[in-house]
């Protein structure tokens, strides 16, 4: 009779030391139709404005930006809060071999994630205000694409179509019914 099997514990992750090579924590908001960036490696760092049509196209020129600046042929690691379904990460092979090593903040960035959220909301609150548009509303922070005024509706097997009356969720299968 051979023995039971039983699952085995997982081992622990070892706790991981900091990388070795240099970190830029890089902070970005949207703002008039461009994108305000403050990136810092605690001895050094870059702020301004790009003018870029994406949050990760204006990404990619502050990467080569901090890149040509910094004149190193290492690999810089950029830590950032990026959401967990932006392009950037389809693209990670592609950005290691440039040179870019884009990673999420951990435990050990995070004293200079905090230095980047400081000098990006120093940098917001020396911007003047948005100006108003036309109706005193404020401009939006990023152009809507065109076509994007139109309400879309999504059904669970993934087709999609136009919504009928903006503003009402459209339920064909409510009101294609006989009334009861």
């Amino acid at each position: 009779m051979s023995p039971k099997p039983f699952p085995r514990p997982r081992p622990l992750p070892a706790a991981t030391a900091p990388s070795r090579t240099p970190a830029v924590a890089i902070r970005i908001a949207a703002r008039h139709s461009e994108f305000c960036f403050y990136a810092t490696t605690g001895t050094r760092s870059w702020q301004g404005a790009a003018s870029a049509p994406t949050r990760e196209s204006a990404l990619l020129d502050l990467f080569g930006t901090v890149r040509a600046d910094l004149g190193t042929e290492e690999t810089i690691r950029f830590v950032l809060a990026l959401r967990p379904d932006s392009p950037l990460w389809q693209h990670y092979t592609e950005l290691v071999a440039l040179g870019y090593r884009v990673e999420r903040a951990d435990f050990h960035a995070r004293p200079l994630m905090a230095a980047a959220q400081a000098g990006l909301a120093a940098l917001l609150s020396q911007l003047p205000p948005r100006p108003a548009n036309r109706d005193g509303a404020p401009e939006p922070a990023v152009p809507a694409p065109a076509g994007a005024a139109e309400e879309l509706t999504v059904a669970t097997d993934g087709s999609v179509r136009k919504t009928r009356a903006a503003g009402r969720t459209r339920i064909p299968f409510l009101e294609d019914s006989p009334s009861r």
